[in-house]
């Protein structure tokens, strides 16, 4: 398991049971910003086939490890991406509030008709004890808090957006989960959701702030998520 993998873990199995309960089984899968192929990893027996397409060469050196004659990826933008088919099912795991406008025209042209897409973000939970003994380290050296992603991406309101985009009775459903770490994965999640995995965090910063969490954290770290999943059709 490499590093990436390890600090992006799946979701949560009533969230890809309501997405499949939509679609039926098996699906053709077009994952957008797929990252390390973290969700074809999660839906790999439920496909009869999978493209995974993201910018970040490095993310997709990783997910090529789940490379089969069913699953394969490519790296380019989805701007870039011009369907040679249509899918079942488009998914949009930690990155819609990062595409382009220009997703518009090309989401609905790789969708099948009545096809469902879902947008999905987990982020840890705010009021968990993870979150505030972070928020004190994060605190006593001046830094900003950590955000609650979710409630950020809804406020940029995806039901509207992908309802502009020609999708319709765009859903939202909320869930917990919950997952435990070591020491040092967990607190190497918390750096990269931090900004130490986009090379937005100072490299100095990052040692300091090890240090100072492994203090915090003296044993396994359970980190509490919240799930936002907004699904439509075409």
């Amino acid at each position: 398991m490499t590093e990436l993998t390890k600090l992006r873990r799946g979701y949560p199995p009533e969230l890809y049971e309501k997405i499949l309960s939509m679609t039926g089984v098996p699906v053709t899968l077009l994952d957008v910003a797929t990252g390390p192929g973290t969700v074809i990893k999660d839906l790999k027996e439920s496909l009869s086939f999978a493209l995974g397409i993201d910018s970040d060469p490095e993310r997709i050196k990783v997910a090529k490890f789940l490379t089969t004659s069913k699953i394969r990826f490519e790296c380019l933008p989805i701007e870039k991406f011009i369907p040679e088919s249509e899918y079942d099912l488009i998914t949009v795991a930690q990155a819609f509030q990062d595409l382009p406008g220009s997703a518009y025209k090309v989401l609905p042209s790789a969708l099948k008709m009545n096809g469902v897409i879902a947008v999905f973000w987990k982020y840890p939970d705010p009021s968990s004890r993870t979150s505030e003994m972070v928020n004190k380290v994060l605190e006593a050296r001046g830094l900003r808090k950590r955000q609650d992603m979710g409630l950020k991406l809804a406020q940029t309101n995806p039901s509207g957006i992908l309802s502009e985009w020609g999708f319709r009775d765009p859903e939202l459903t909320m869930l917990k989960c919950e997952e435990l770490f070591s020491q040092d994965d967990g607190i190497k999640s918390i750096l990269w959701g931090l900004g130490a995995g986009n090379g937005s965090m100072d490299k100095q910063l990052e040692k300091d702030l090890t240090i100072e969490l492994s203090h915090v954290f003296t044993g396994s770290i359970t980190e509490i998520y919240d799930c936002y999943l907004w699904t439509a059709r075409k």
